[in-house]
C-alpha cells in the first residue's frame, strides 16, 4: 500500500485510467464476441426459417394455380384448353405435395426424435383425416390435428430423444358463453362436423 501513497497524484491518475482503458477494451471483446454469437445463431434461424416460408410459398402458389386451372376447366368449352389444364393441375399437385412432403421432413429432422412423423395439409382440416391416421396401426400416439401454431416438447437422455407433448394455441381468454357456443357449432357446421 504504501507504493500507492509515494506516487504523484499525477501518475496515479495515469494508472486509474490506464486501468479503466484495459477494462473497457475488455468489454468490448466480450461485447464484439457475443454479438458475433447472436449474428450467427440469428443466421441459423433465419436459414432455417427462410426455407420454411419458400417451401410454405411453393405450397400457395400451386394452389392459387390450381384453383385457376380448375375455373379455366369449369368454364372452358374447348377440349384441348381443358386438357391443357388438366395437365396444369396435375403438374400442381405434383408441386404441392413434393412441397408439403419437403416440409414434414425438414420438420421432422428438426425435431430428430424417433419413431415419429409429422403431416402437413393446406386448405384442409386436420379433424378430417385424423381417424384415417389413428386407424394406421402403427401409430401409437397422435400429439395433436391443430391449424393452430404449436411448440413441440422434447426431452433428450442418453438413449435418443422423444416428444414429450405439445403446446397448442393460445391462453383461453375467458370461458365459453351460451352465445359463444352457438357461434361455434354454426362454425364447425358449415365445415362439415357433426355436432
Amino acid at each position: 500500500m504504501r507504493f500507492f501513497e509515494n506516487i504523484r497524484i499525477g501518475k496515479r491518475l495515469g494508472i486509474g485510467f490506464a486501468i479503466f482503458i484495459v477494462i473497457i477494451a475488455l468489454l468490448a471483446l466480450l461485447g464484439f464476441k457475443i454479438i458475433d454469437d447472436v449474428d450467427r445463431k440469428a443466421g441459423h434461424i433465419v436459414e432455417a426459417a427462410l426455407e420454411k416460408t419458400i417451401l410454405a410459398n411453393t405450397v400457395m402458389g400451386a394452389i392459387y394455380n390450381a384453383y385457376n386451372s380448375m375455373g379455366v376447366i369449369a368454364f372452358a368449352t374447348d377440349a384441348a384448353v381443358i386438357e391443357a389444364e388438366k395437365e396444369n393441375l396435375g403438374g400442381m399437385r405434383q408441386t404441392y405435395g413434393e412441397a408439403l412432403a419437403k416440409l414434414a421432413a425438414d420438420t421432422s429432422f428438426t425435431l430428430s426424435c424417433g419413431h415419429t412423423f409429422v403431416i402437413f395439409m393446406k386448405d384442409g382440416f386436420p379433424i378430417n383425416v385424423l381417424n384415417a391416421v389413428k386407424g394406421c396401426q402403427e401409430v401409437c400416439r397422435i400429439f395433436c390435428a391443430t391449424a393452430n401454431p404449436l411448440e413441440v416438447v422434447v426431452a433428450e437422455t442418453t438413449g435418443g430423444r422423444g416428444i414429450m407433448g405439445v403446446i397448442d394455441g393460445a391462453r383461453p381468454t375467458g370461458i365459453e358463453k351460451d352465445e359463444d357456443k352457438r357461434a361455434r357449432k354454426e362454425m364447425l357446421r358449415k365445415f362439415g362436423y357433426k355436432l
